[in-house]
């Protein structure tokens, strides 16, 4: 883990230890099971981190992912641990203004009419993420299980944190018409923030055929034709996301991940690196070599957005070198 670290210390300009008291913080617990171990959905081999290069016209922009306690096997301790990380990146970040927004998210989202059920979340509760540098976070929850209504469920968080009208809606529809993952907050304070779903699709189907219509636009087919060549595309390799601006409830952006472990696109530094250059170039983004970084891990997604805008950005996902399974 550490070579990335450095890796990514030397790119950002921002301190070695900097990066490595994010990374604890985030990644971090009290100490680990003395029986058995946890284990992180965050990464395809169970690692528990990744950094995110964020790709666009204002330049590179640079935050952690982390899976908290993970290495904690009992998951109500590991959930009661990740809430405290939340806590202390809220403050070390500077985004208190935003807490309600992820009390709201939490309540809404573990849990069955107030009862929590460690069964449901194998991989842990939420993951968490913050910037190297400057004010934000991210929060996470694993959706997956859903409990007993997920889509009344999707629909009372969003109703809990913004404004529920057309866009809301739409995002509810397309969502449960594939396979929810996750959902979560990323921000700063309201309005400066945004609530996101992320979904997979449920059978083969065509980003013009969903009800989303960012998902429309040309750029997201060529996005993954890029990636994938002549590749045959497995449907888990893809993930869907899009955000609602808080508190307004607007349609802000969509985004398109794609799976880039050894199973879906198997690719080494430099063709990555090329690969990363050559997207950058198509969709007129500033180019950033991230060879470095790319050397000391291992890439996991590439994510391609547009926001209302029609601003492109890319956001590239590297692990630490690790072996272990595919999604």
């Amino acid at each position: 883990m550490d070579a990335l670290l450095q890796a990514t210390s030397t790119l950002a300009g921002i301190p070695l230890a900097a990066v490595r008291d994010l990374a604890c913080t985030l990644t971090g617990s009290e100490g680990p099971d003395p029986v058995r171990r946890g284990r992180s959905g965050l990464n395809h081999d169970g690692a528990p981190l990744q950094l995110c290069v964020g790709l666009g016209r204002d330049g590179p922009r640079y935050r952690l992912l982390g899976d908290p306690a993970s290495d904690v096997a009992d998951i109500g301790l590991r959930f009661r641990r990740s809430l405290r990380t939340t806590d202390s990146i809220l403050a070390s970040t500077g985004s208190g203004a935003i807490e309600p927004a992820i009390a709201s998210t939490l309540n809404a989202l573990v849990g069955d009419d107030g009862i929590f059920h460690p069964d449901h979340y194998p991989d842990g509760v939420v993951w968490l993420g913050a910037p190297l540098a400057g004010p934000g976070i991210a929060l996470y929850v694993d959706a997956r299980d859903g409990g007993r209504d997920p889509e009344k469920r999707l629909r009372a968080w969003l109703a809990s944190v913004l404004r529920f009208g057309d866009d809301a809606e739409c995002l509810v529809r397309t969502v449960m018409s594939g396979r929810i993952m996750s959902a979560g907050i990323e921000g700063v304070a309201p309005g400066y923030a945004r609530a996101k779903a992320y979904w997979r699709l449920a059978t083969p189907t065509a980003l013009s055929d969903l009800s989303i219509d960012l998902l429309h636009a040309p750029a997201f087919a060529r996005a993954v034709d890029l990636v994938f060549g002549e590749r045959v595309l497995p449907l888990e390799s893809i993930v869907l996301s899009a955000g609602l601006a808080l508190p307004g409830g607007e349609l802000v952006d969509a985004k398109l991940d794609i799976c880039c472990c050894p199973r879906c696109v198997r690719l080494s530094a430099g063709e990555a690196a090329y690969l990363i250059g050559e997207l950058a170039r198509t969709f007129d983004l500033p180019e950033t070599d991230l060879t470095p970084l790319l050397e000391a891990g291992e890439l996991a997604f590439i994510g391609f957005g547009l926001d209302r805008a029609g601003e492109a950005r890319l956001n590239i996902y590297l692990k630490p070198v690790a072996e272990g399974r595919s999604c």
